[in-house]
Parts: structure tokens; sequence; C-alpha cells
């Protein structure tokens, strides 16, 4: 099933699909991103995590048993998932050539 709105442009499935995978990982960036944003200064588990440095020490029944994480990791988490909108864009680009 094709949709033509003109003569020049021709949307295919394949088009929907790869679209709809962009826009995925570009609201996965942006929500991981601002949580991390929105996170950086303290939280419930860790009031005072502005006073520590990139990394925290799991400090046990202290902090409710679990370990924090920094607003670095947020970043890291990001680049390494497999959700990533650039591999989607150069695999369009590297389809429709």
């Amino acid at each position: 099933i094709y949709i033509t709105n003109s003569l020049f442009l021709t949307i295919g499935p394949r088009d929907f699909l790869v679209h709809y995978d962009i826009a995925l990982g570009l609201h996965t960036t942006t929500l991981i991103l601002v949580k991390g944003a929105f996170d950086a200064r303290d939280s419930k588990l860790m009031p005072d995590k502005k006073d520590f440095d990139y990394s925290f020490p799991c400090n046990g029944p202290g902090r409710g048993g679990t370990c924090d994480i920094s607003a670095y990791i947020y970043i890291y988490i990001r680049l390494g998932s497999n959700e990533n909108p650039s591999l989607y864009v150069n695999l369009v680009t590297h389809l429709d050539h």
C-alpha cells in the first residue's frame, strides 16, 4: 500500500516505520536527558547528591539499601541505547541511495 500525495512524493510502509523509529529515539533521548537534568542536584534517595562528584558509593541501609546514580549516567545510558536516531537516519540514507 502506497500513499501518493503528489507526483514526486510516494510514502510506503518502510517510510512510516523508519519515521516512527526516529521519533521514538528522539523522544527517548529527550526524556532521559530531562530526567537527568531534574535529578542532577538531588533525589528522594540522595538529597545531598550535589555535594558528591561523578560517582556515588553504595551506602547500604543508610540510603535505603540501594545506590543512586549521577546525572552523567543518564547521558551514557542514552548514548548506549539501541534506539539511537542517528542509526536510523544513516539506514534511511543508505537505503534511499
